[in-house]
């Protein structure tokens, strides 16, 4: 109109998100307009990969000091998204997360890993999943539980859905890059991974305590059932989900297991973790008279491990 109405050219640049835009608005009305007559020009912008995360934030926080953590960190939280990594950055600033020392840019990674997610992100995140049917937010709900990376296997037999409807849901959760699906050629397996690890952190977050432990029991019996051998990242995915399921003597079990992975790993200091872990949880068991029994195994296990380190 005021392009006609001047006689002249109106430069109008505006950004918007296919899944903001409904039927019937005045916005829509108005690009399928101005795309017909020619007017109009619409570029489609993807999301940033990891590189060009670190590129953006390099480019606005010139000189700094950033851990490698640090990008893949921002990177998984907004999946690459621009308005999500301008968001958590304002956060983090404004949080103290991130701050300038000796005209540096610098960040503290203990509260990065427990920063929360910024509310504006989050607002997003909910409209975005209200636009889905029960059964994905369902699905979704329970996915968030499981973690950031499951394997198709797993929930196929977790049996939430018909294979038809299972099929349907993470057809349309990839196409909505809300999934990222991944296919291991070598062991002929396919994950799923949330692309947005805020999504995953929010959704898990609603979740009540009751579905929580009943979900988290569910996963860690069928992660044990498929793992006869004791498969190396299953015991981890075990030891976590028997503990949030509160079953103690499972996830006793299992922390031992995983400090003696993590002991062929050399990563010692999640050897020294998951036995803390262990020691923490005798004090759970409901059978007391096993209590000295256990806490007496970890903490030999313990001495004899700092003895070879």
């Amino acid at each position: 109109h005021q392009s006609r109405k001047n006689k002249g050219k109106v430069f109008w640049c505006g950004t918007y998100r296919d899944e903001g835009l409904s039927e019937n608005t005045p916005l829509l009305a108005l690009l399928d307009h101005g795309v017909s007559e020619g007017n109009i020009d619409c570029f489609k912008l993807s999301r940033f990969d990891l590189s060009g995360t670190r590129d953006l934030i390099t480019s606005k926080l010139i000189r700094n000091e950033f851990p490698e953590e640090f990008f893949a960190y921002v990177h998984h939280r907004t999946s690459g998204n621009l308005y999500f990594v301008v968001e958590v950055l304002k956060y983090l600033l404004e949080n103290n997360i991130l701050f300038l020392k000796d005209s540096c840019w610098g960040t503290d990674l203990e509260k990065l890993e427990k920063s929360a997610i910024p509310d504006s992100v989050e607002s997003v995140l909910l409209r975005n999943i209200q636009r889905y049917d029960h059964n994905i937010v369902d699905f979704l709900g329970v996915s968030a539980i499981i973690g950031t990376r499951f394997s198709l296997r797993l929930v196929q037999e977790l049996n939430l859905f018909d294979p038809k409807a299972l099929s349907e849901i993470l057809t349309t959760l990839t196409n909505d890059r809300l999934m990222v699906k991944q296919d291991e050629f070598a062991t002929g397996k396919t994950f799923y991974e949330f692309a947005n690890q805020s999504l995953q952190t929010l959704l898990y977050r609603r979740c009540k305590k009751g579905t929580r432990l009943f979900w988290h029991k569910a996963v860690g019996k069928l992660l044990e059932k498929q793992s006869p051998d004791e498969a190396e990242e299953s015991v981890f995915e075990i030891t976590h989900h028997y503990f949030e399921a509160k079953e103690y003597e499972k996830a006793y079990q299992y922390a031992i297991l995983s400090a003696e992975r993590m002991e062929r790993r050399f990563a010692n200091r999640d050897v020294l973790g998951y036995l803390d872990k262990a020691l923490k949880l005798t004090s759970k068991f409901t059978d007391k008279s096993r209590v000295q029994e256990k806490r007496a195994l970890v903490l030999t296990r313990r001495a004899d491990f700092c003895k070879k380190v």
